[in-house]
């Protein structure tokens, strides 16, 4: 009885899939068999100021379903790794080279009853951003949130990092409301280090080799419904959507109806790609080989 009623639930399943166009457990299956794994880590590049990050779409690979989806991003996931000194001014020209999109126009506030996470007007202006250190102890009005950048736009940003900062490691990302979690969370986003001064940590530690190990959590389903309610909302405003469709399943389209079930996985049961996977420096499932003794 058992088994009849798993093979029930994997056909209808599989053929409500193919209806939305979801992969399969086959084509899952046969995507993570030929996905090749355990490539040795990759390190972002480093940049120190000044320099210049541009937000553009990016490639980001998902082989635990096959092919791969365009999502906003600094030109690789996670984007280069941007390291400062105490004492320096860092400076940053931010360059927005995503289409043209709608902006806070297309945000609605008539319907805040329903709640942030089911209202889709409160998703907006997806091509619009701006630039945050987080993790710096710096000046609000260097690092500004409130900044819009617009498509096709630059912004030079010079930050004073105060002379007794603390080494550490921190990220920067897109602060901009209404689309922080569609960008961000999108991937774009990379490793902002301080510099420990000379001689402040031992001499072993300081000469120890680094590895930059940076975890994106990848959510297909939820990055598409932001996507689906940033530029094709409930409420009029329709932009083409360009970003987040895999060329392996064309037909793929996030679900109006029962789409926040469907992002867990639990409505058309597991195995279908659905769950959030993380990548390391982008790969997934990659190697870092320790020399013995070491």
């Amino acid at each position: 009885k058992d088994a009849v009623k798993d093979a029930v639930a994997t056909s209808v399943s599989n053929v409500a899939a193919n209806v939305l166009g979801i992969p399969t457990e086959a084509q899952v299956r046969d995507a993570r068999e030929s996905a090749v794994i355990n490539q040795e880590l990759r390190e972002p590049e480093i940049l120190r100021g000044p320099l210049t990050l541009t937000l553009q779409a990016t490639k980001l690979p998902t082989p635990w379903i096959g092919g791969h989806f365009y999502t906003r991003g600094y030109g690789s996931i996670p984007g280069p790794t941007i390291r400062v000194r105490p004492g320096e001014t860092l400076e940053i020209t931010l360059k927005n080279d995503l289409d043209e999109g709608p902006g806070y126009e297309s945000c609605h506030f008539n319907y805040t009853q329903l709640g942030f996470f089911m209202n889709p007007a409160t998703i907006c202006a997806l091509n619009h951003t701006n630039l945050h250190t987080h993790g710096l102890h710096v000046s609000p009005h260097e690092d500004d949130i409130f900044a819009h950048v617009k498509p096709g736009q630059s912004k030079t940003m010079r930050i004073k990092v105060p002379e007794n900062h603390m080494g550490g490691t921190h990220w920067y990302h897109p602060h901009f409301h209404h689309a922080t979690a569609a960008q961000a969370g999108g991937g774009a986003h990379g490793a902002l280090l301080v510099d420990d001064p000379v001689g402040a940590l031992p001499k072993y530690v300081e000469e120890m080799p680094e590895k930059l190990m940076f975890l994106s959590l990848v959510n297909i389903a939820k990055s598409m419904r932001l996507e689906s309610w940033g530029l094709d909302n409930a409420f009029g405003e329709t932009t083409e959507q360009k970003l987040w469709k895999n060329p392996n399943y064309p037909n793929w389209t996030w679900a109006a109806i029962g789409g926040t079930v469907t992002e867990h996985g639990s409505l058309l049961g597991s195995g279908l790609g659905l769950d959030p996977e993380v990548v390391v420096n982008g790969q997934w499932r990659p190697k870092v080989t320790i020399e013995e003794g070491k």
